[in-house]
């Protein structure tokens, strides 16, 4: 009972799949090759199933006697296929796809997403055209087939859109500013579906068109708080007094010592001994006008620099604890980074 259709689509997903196993071992798991070789299976698995499904159905309905609304008893030159807006559509993704490979990975995943989404609305909507010469039935297979997805993508979708354009707007405005137009916003959502609920029913059209404006007035602010940017936030420094307070305790808990970079360049001590295979902190401090920091590194067997441990970049008069847990005896070394000159010292693991 395997269709001409359900034939073909089977064969592309059996050989997608095998193209996946193939490029994953081949590209060392390059995981945006095996998406879309994935993605490629699941449509084409989707259609074979859509098209013996119906070819199930059909053969049922005969068996029956139930009326099959499958006779194209319309004359030739009547054209079955409805208009559709799946080709620009398609054309907007190649476009993001083409940009995409060129500039950002991000906006080639949209675009594969984009088609990928046309390659099955189109589909389908051609299939369900040519199903009877009844459009209403053609209508109502369609729906039945695509609107169970449709409904909670598009749902997904618009709530991500609401959430993006909403933040850029909040991270745009000043502190007080966001806190009235937070409220106000709730205030106006709140008495909105409570005017749609117990006011005269709006139209389908009347509502959609609403809903439209709505939309374009999200994104149209969202859009502008992207482009005026965040607000500035104060900066905390971590390393000061107050924010290791907080922290002293656990810090200091095993502490293996401290390395000072004086004002003339150079660490001291010069050499450390920890235990092997304990985790413990290091003090940095940094008695330099420039931003420097500490780095712990050591071969490995191929004589390689491995890095075990390193502080983020402090200023003049600033710390910074380091957690460090070297599992194998032997000697390491320390240095620091970000002057002209890097000073150095060793670490004997016993």
């Amino acid at each position: 009972m395997f269709t001409t259709a359900s034939k073909f689509f089977l064969a592309v997903c059996v050989a997608a799949l095998v193209a996946t196993g193939v490029y994953f071992y081949s590209s060392d798991g390059n995981l945006l090759g095996v998406i879309l070789l994935m993605s490629t299976a699941i449509v084409a698995g989707f259609l074979a199933g859509i098209s013996f499904a119906w070819r199930q159905a059909i053969a049922t309905r005969a068996i029956t006697g139930r009326p099959v609304p499958y006779a194209n008893t319309a004359p030739a030159e009547q054209n079955l296929v409805s208009p559709s807006l799946w080709p620009l559509i398609g054309g907007f993704g190649v476009a993001l796809t083409a940009v995409g490979a060129a500039l950002d990975q991000r906006v080639f995943i949209a675009g594969t997403v984009v088609l990928v989404a046309v390659v099955l609305e189109w589909v389908v909507q051609a299939w369900a055209d040519r199903a009877s010469d009844n459009a209403d039935y053609n209508a109502e297979l369609r729906s039945g087939i695509l609107n169970p997805l449709e409904y909670p993508i598009l749902g997904a979708i618009s709530v991500g859109v609401i959430i993006v354009c909403f933040s850029r707007v909040m991270l745009a405005l000043p502190k007080e500013g966001s806190l009235f137009v937070f409220l106000a916003v709730g205030t106006v959502v709140i008495c909105g579906a409570f005017l749609l609920a117990y006011g005269p029913r709006l139209s389908s059209s009347a509502s959609a068109g609403m809903l439209l404006l709505v939309g374009i007035g999200v994104i149209t602010a969202g859009t502008a708080g992207a482009v005026i940017g965040a607000r500035d936030f104060e900066q905390h420094d971590p390393y000061s007094a107050e924010a290791r307070s907080t922290n002293s305790v656990g810090d200091k808990s095993n502490l293996l010592g401290s390395v000072v970079l004086n004002v003339d360049g150079a660490l001291g001590p010069t050499s450390l001994i920890i235990p092997r295979a304990t985790a413990g902190s290091l003090i940095f401090i940094n008695e330099q006008t420039q931003l420097r920091n500490l780095v712990i590194v050591g071969k490995d067997n191929e004589g390689k620099e491995v890095v075990y441990a390193q502080s983020p970049y402090i200023g003049k008069d600033k710390r910074a604890f380091i957690t460090v847990r070297i599992p194998n005896p032997g000697t390491y070394s320390f240095r620091s980074e970000g002057g002209s000159a890097p000073a150095e010292g060793t670490i004997t693991v016993h």
